[in-house]
């Protein structure tokens, strides 16, 4: 691959996209997006990309499925390199993964350095050196605060502190809208919805740091993806505290970041 590599983000999650993009683009890289699997063979159909990052869990189509479409519709030669990028971190998991015919996986939340390395696995020129976060002291994460402090300062020295003003400023009504979602969701008693939205909530607040509620989310979205319509509802009370905890949280790194522009 050559300094004109095409790449294109196949990711239903808008704040993913955001984010995605904007370390491909301090990387050197340029990139296209589809919302899920069906745009993205759509966008193969109209262009030839060099390497497709593949979320897996979309509507309308998977990126399992999606992969899958490619490599029968493409041959080796013509089809890109597909990296699935996911929350979902287990051995069976990346064994899904491997078996559609994706070629190497990175794991949410979205780190610099994994990204790096898988550019440099699969293209033919080296990533720019990038400015290596330094090690503080003064905020241990042990706290949903201090948490997301240290990842939102992470993604400042990364990208900038403008974008990450702006991507907490994007992200707060998103997440209120996947929230709503869920709960809708779970009065209607519908796994299925319960499941995507569990999803994306964990992708989403992983990304900007909100460990203890993305786990949260992944042990909703297991249950809901086991079909247990019960389970939401005895941690219903805990989802919406540690939800309000989160919002604080990035509410109040907001504030910092936008005194002080560095966290």
């Amino acid at each position: 691959m050559t300094e004109t590599t095409k790449i294109l983000i196949v990711e239903d999650n808008k704040i993913n996209q955001r984010l995605l993009q904007k370390m491909l683009l301090n990387l050197g890289y340029g990139s296209e997006v589809a919302g899920n699997g069906l745009e993205a063979i759509a966008a193969l159909e109209r262009s030839h990309f060099d390497l497709v990052f593949m979320d897996i869990s979309m509507p309308v189509m998977d990126g399992l499925e999606a992969t899958r479409q490619i490599l029968e519709r493409w041959k080796e030669h013509e089809r890109p390199t597909i990296i699935a990028v996911t929350a979902n971190t287990t051995d069976e998991d990346k064994e899904k993964c491997s078996q559609a015919g994706m070629n190497d996986f990175i794991s949410k939340p979205l780190r610099f350095d994994d990204l790096q390395r898988a550019l440099e696995r699969w293209t033919s020129r080296q990533s720019p050196p990038q400015q290596t976060a330094q090690e503080t002291s003064d905020t241990a994460p042990e706290s949903p605060l201090n948490d997301v402090i240290e990842r939102l300062r992470l993604l400042a020295q990364e990208t900038d502190p403008e974008f990450v003003l702006d991507l907490i400023d994007t992200s707060m009504p998103y997440l209120q809208k996947s929230c709503d979602s869920l709960l809708h969701a779970a009065e209607q008693r519908d796994v299925h919805k319960i499941q995507y939205a569990a999803h994306s909530l964990k992708g989403s607040s992983l990304n900007v740091g909100a460990k203890t509620f993305g786990e949260l989310c992944g042990k909703i979205e297991q249950q809901a993806k086991a079909g247990n319509i019960q389970a939401f509802a005895s941690l219903k009370e805990h989802f919406q505290t540690e939800f309000a905890e989160m919002i604080g949280a990035l509410t109040s790194a907001r504030d910092k970041l936008a005194a002080h522009r560095a966290i």
